[in-house]
C-alpha cells in the first residue's frame, strides 16, 4: 500500500463508494498474475489481482463484470467489441494497463519483447492504448468513472493516459497480496501515501540520447525540462499544510548543525500518512552540482484534523559535493533547504504539492 502512487485524481473519482450499482473490470492485467511480479520475484499460493482484490470490497448487491478486452501488445484478432458497451453502462471502470516481465526486464525472460526487454519508447503497447481510448469515449458518453492502474517496472509515458481516464495508480509490480492493496487504496480503507521514486518524464524525446553517459539532464537532479511526473509526488485522499519550516539559525559553522521543524496540518476529512521530504540546492559552488538534492524524509501518519511538528538536523555532511576529481567537498555559501510533499521544481507546484524553501548560510 506504501508503495502504490496516485497521479491523477480528476474531480475526486476515488475513492469509490463499495455499494456501487455495478462496477466493470477490463485490460490485460486486471485478472494476470503477471501484474504482480517482476523479474525478481517468490511465488506463493494466494496470488491476489486486482479483479479478486476488488471483489473483496464490493456489497453483494453490486453487480461486476470482467472481459480482458485486449491483448497485451497485440491487436485482438476477434474484431468483436464486447466491452465498451459495459463501460459505457457501469458506474466506475476499472482497467488494469502495462507492461510485463515478458515485455521488459532480463533479457531471456522478456520472450515478447522485440528489444530483449528494453522498452525504447516508453509508450504503453498501442494495442493497450487504442482499448483505452474506446472505453474512454464510451464512458465520456455517460460521465461515469473510468480508473487505470499501471503496472510497470519503469516510467512510462502517459501523456494520453492521463487524459483518457479520471484516475491513474501507478502500481509497479506490487507482489502476491497487490490486488488486496489496489482494492484497499481503490475503494478508500487506505488513503494512498506512495511517492515517485524516479522522475517521469513526457517521453522518451525529453531524455538524453542512452550512448551519453554524462548526467545532464538526468534524473530530478539536472534534467531541466518539466517531468510529467516529478521525483517525490503523490496524491492523497487528506489534504495536507505544509507551514514555513522554523530555524534555530539561518547560519551554520564548521562541525554545527541547524534544527528544522516543519508544522504540518491534516486538514481534510480522512486519516492518513504524509511523506515529508527535505531537500537542499547549493547555491554557490564553482562546479556543477545537482539543483536539489534529497537528504532526509519522514513519513508521517495524521488523523483528520490533527497538527504535528516535524522536526529535521541539518549537519555538515548534508552540504557535501562531489567535484570533478571524485573528491568529496565541504560547500561553503548560500543554500537553501526545501521542505514539502515532493521535489522542489515548477511542475510539483502545478501539480498542487506543496514546497517550502528557506534560504541559510553555510561558513
Amino acid at each position: 500500500e506504501k508503495s502504490i502512487v496516485l497521479l491523477q485524481n480528476k474531480n475526486h473519482t476515488l475513492p469509490l463508494a463499495k455499494d456501487l450499482p455495478f462496477v466493470y473490470l477490463g485490460g490485460p492485467f486486471a485478472g494476470d498474475i503477471r501484474s504482480l511480479i517482476g523479474n525478481y520475484h517468490g511465488l506463493n499460493d494466494n496470488m491476489v489481482t486486482l479483479v479478486e482484490g476488488v471483489m473483496t470490497k464490493t456489497s453483494p448487491s453490486t453487480r461486476h463484470q470482467y472481459r480482458s478486452g485486449c491483448l497485451v501488445a497485440d491487436d485482438n484478432k476477434n474484431p468483436m467489441d464486447w466491452f465498451s458497451s459495459q463501460a459505457k453502462d457501469a458506474d466506475a471502470t476499472i482497467v488494469g494497463l502495462g507492461l510485463t516481465i515478458l515485455l521488459e526486464g532480463e533479457e531471456g525472460e522478456a520472450i515478447a519483447s522485440a528489444k530483449k526487454g528494453d522498452n525504447t519508447s516508453m509508450k504503453l503497447p498501442e494495442a493497450q492504448m487504442k482499448y483505452l481510448r474506446k472505453i474512454s469515449a464510451a464512458k465520456n458518453r455517460t460521465g461515469k468513472k473510468l480508473i487505470a492502474v499501471i503496472f510497470s517496472g519503469c516510467p512510462l509515458d502517459l501523456t494520453e493516459v492521463i487524459d483518457l481516464a479520471d484516475a491513474v495508480i501507478y502500481a509497479w509490480y506490487p507482489g502476491q497480496e497487490g490486488g488486496q492493496a489496489l482494492a484497499n487504496i481503490i475503494f478508500g480503507d487506505t488513503s494512498p501515501s506512495g511517492k515517485l521514486p524516479i522522475s517521469f518524464p513526457r517521453s522518451a524525446e525529453d531524455l538524453p540520447p542512452y550512448e551519453d553517459y554524462s548526467m545532464k539532464g538526468r534524473t530530478y537532479k539536472y534534467m531541466t525540462k518539466k517531468p510529467l511526473y516529478p521525483f517525490g509526488f503523490g496524491l492523497s485522499y487528506a489534504k495536507f499544510e505544509i507551514s514555513e519550516p522554523i530555524m534555530d539559525k539561518r547560519k551554520m559553522n564548521a562541525g554545527e548543525s541547524i534544527k528544522l521543524t516543519v508544522p504540518i496540518s491534516n486538514t481534510g476529512a480522512i486519516n492518513a500518512d504524509e511523506v515529508i521530504q527535505l531537500y537542499i540546492s547549493l547555491l554557490e559552488a564553482d562546479v556543477t552540482v545537482p539543483q536539489s538534492e534529497l537528504k532526509s524524509f519522514k513519513r508521517i501518519p495524521l488523523q483528520a484534523g490533527q497538527s504535528t511538528l516535524v522536526n529535521f538536523e541539518l549537519n555538515e555532511s548534508m552540504f557535501y559535493y562531489i567535484n570533478e576529481d571524485g573528491d568529496t567537498v565541504s560547500y561553503k555559501g548560500k543554500a537553501k533547504v526545501h521542505v514539502g510533499n515532493a521535489s522542489p521544481c515548477s511542475r510539483s507546484k502545478d501539480l498542487g504539492a506543496s514546497v517550502q524553501s528557506i534560504e541559510i548560510e553555510v561558513l
